[in-house]
């Protein structure tokens, strides 16, 4: 997947103000999800500081990603001539760890549910054509009323 862009003279972003982002007038990225995640990615600032407050900005991203480890995704930021190129890799095995641990927070705590009470109507009579009775299950789980 790719993808491009240029931000027109006198554009006002619909939503809330990042004042780094107010600064790219084009981009270009490209993303690969193939045994892993690849991206690369350029950005084209107004200015040379601009461009310096980008990468300040990648840079505390990099450093919130690794977790101050030295593992982690590869990420490689470079700035010149106001366009900032970024460079982002992670493994297939990465990925399958990042997911396996999120999917590990999120997994229910205890056992199969609990049925607190079970009451049972006595089947109604039926005018269906095959004769059947029909009952209905009522089930109160623990919780708000």
């Amino acid at each position: 997947m790719w993808g491009t862009g240029e931000r027109n003279e006198g554009f006002v972003a619909p939503t809330g103000k990042r004042e780094e982002l107010d600064s790219v007038d084009r981009f270009e990225f490209g993303v690969r999800v193939s045994q892993g995640f690849e991206l690369g990615a350029e950005i084209h600032a107004r200015s040379q500081k601009d461009a310096e407050k980008l990468v300040a900005s990648m840079e505390s991203l990099k450093a919130m990603m690794n977790g101050g480890e030295q593992a982690g995704p590869r990420i490689d930021v470079h700035v010149k001539d106001g366009t900032v190129k970024l460079s982002l890799a992670i493994s297939e095995e990465e990925l399958k760890n990042a997911m396996a641990a999120q999917q590990g927070e999120r997994a229910p705590v205890g056992g199969p549910p609990t049925i607190v009470s079970l009451e049972s109507t006595t089947p109604a009579p039926t005018t269906r054509p095959d004769s059947r009775s029909v009952g209905t299950s009522v089930f109160v789980l623990p919780g708000k009323k």
